[in-house]
């Protein structure tokens, strides 16, 4: 339950927020041609993200390698251990799990911006005048997870993987070029982490002078990095990078669900494939918000608790034993699984066509009215601060999923 449970309530709550994204991105109108010298210069919002995100990989990597060479140095004690796993483990792990805090306290704001090359991202601002509760319910969540880390609580699966599993589907891919760069790192990330835990025990076995064949000095770190609460951190982030891949199904049959409810003359054309695109529509209050049916969105959820209460199943009555740092090597089951569920039901309903037509393109900018085309000043929340908007220099087109012109996103 402690990795069904998170995964559920997360791709339920970001499948909601993509339809948002997705309005918020046609809403935006494309930046004019930059006409001074001296803004060619300056790096625009995503440029600064991919170096920032260049030098935290290499900061990682660093760590990670020098934490691996001197792995004997700690293992030779339990207290040592603890304070490895302190340095390497607890401080990326309390850093996502405030982050996540901070995004349900609402600490942190979601922004969309279009950068002056016309191409969509999104980023988050953090709001400086907020209540000192939420900055209370921040630290006591990542308090409480890190102490469960550390005496390998139950708690810590469930915080852990909720927090990994926010990090990986809070920023939505827009582009194939993006999503192929995703697969990339989580893919680099893997071979980093089986590189690390391959020098750790190579390192072990020369330093083990009593060690006779190669992996008597095996349990030993096997039951150190027990007592410290620590897992196999390969298998976690694999199964995050699956969970990853699993949520961009479900959030779109959550989208094809909104488009498929909405009468068809507000559907205006996304491809010549099919009719089916996103009207842009903004109630004053999420509460004002009518319920639309989500057959798809269901068909795919069911099919991911069917999928991990198989393997429930299997891990009870088997000699099989699946942990939750080890789902990974089944949730590769899973993702065919909730494809051909979904592909099914569009067979019974008759509109397997529609949905197997059914395209998105995040980067265009349909004429939805004549005061979007107008807009050529910042589009902002007013929950954010001038002093925040200061520190996005280069980019003039910003949309806040909170508010749009005074009224509030779906």
């Amino acid at each position: 339950m402690g990795v069904v449970v998170p995964t559920l309530l997360i791709f339920s709550l970001e499948s909601a927020s993509s339809v948002k994204y997705w309005q918020a991105i046609q809403r935006i109108p494309q930046p004019k041609p930059n006409t001074d010298a001296n803004d060619a210069d300056t790096l625009t919002l995503t440029q600064k993200r991919r170096l920032r995100r260049l030098l935290i990989f290499a900061a990682v990597i660093l760590v990670l390698f020098t934490t691996a060479f001197m792995a004997p140095i700690f293992l030779k004690d339990v207290t040592k251990l603890k304070i490895l796993y302190l340095c390497t483990l607890s401080i990326p792990i309390t850093a996502i799990i405030v982050l996540m805090m901070m995004t349900l306290s609402g600490r942190i704001v979601h922004v969309v911006a279009r950068g002056n090359n016309g191409k969509p991202c999104l980023t988050t601002k953090m709001k400086r005048n907020s209540l000192c509760l939420k900055r209370i319910f921040t630290i006591f969540g990542a308090v409480i997870a890190v102490c469960a880390l550390w005496f390998n609580h139950p708690l810590a699966v469930f915080v852990v993987f909720a927090a990994l599993i926010h990090g990986g589907t809070r920023n939505h891919i827009t582009t194939g070029k993006l999503r192929l760069r995703y697969i990339f790192y989580m893919a680099a990330a893997m071979c980093l982490l089986w590189a690390v835990l391959t020098i750790m025990l190579v390192q072990v076995e020369k330093d083990s002078p009593n060690a006779t064949t190669p992996n008597e000095s095996v349990p030993l770190l096997e039951e150190k990095t027990s007592i410290a609460g620590l897992v196999n951190w390969t298998n976690v982030f694999m199964s995050t990078f699956w969970s990853s891949l699993l949520f961009r199904i479900a959030s779109t049959c959550y989208r094809f669900d909104y488009t498929n409810s909405l009468p068809p003359e507000f559907r205006p054309e996304v491809s010549k494939k099919t009719n089916i695109g996103f009207i842009i529509r903004y109630p004053t209050r999420l509460a004002d918000c009518d319920a639309f049916p989500r057959p798809y969105f269901n068909a795919a959820l069911v099919s991911l608790f069917s999928s991990y209460a198989v393997i429930a199943v299997l891990s009870a009555y088997t000699t099989v034993k699946i942990t939750y740092d080890a789902v990974a090597a089944f949730s590769l089951c899973v993702s065919p699984l909730m494809m051909v569920s979904v592909l099914v039901l569009a067979a019974v309903k008759g509109q397997f066509r529609k949905l197997w037509n059914y395209e998105e393109d995040w980067g265009a900018v349909p004429s939805v009215s004549a005061e979007a085309e107008k807009t050529e000043v910042t589009l902002v929340s007013e929950s954010l601060e001038e002093d925040d908007l200061e520190k996005v220099e280069s980019e003039k087109y910003l949309l806040s999923l909170d508010e749009v012109g005074g009224e509030q996103a779906v």
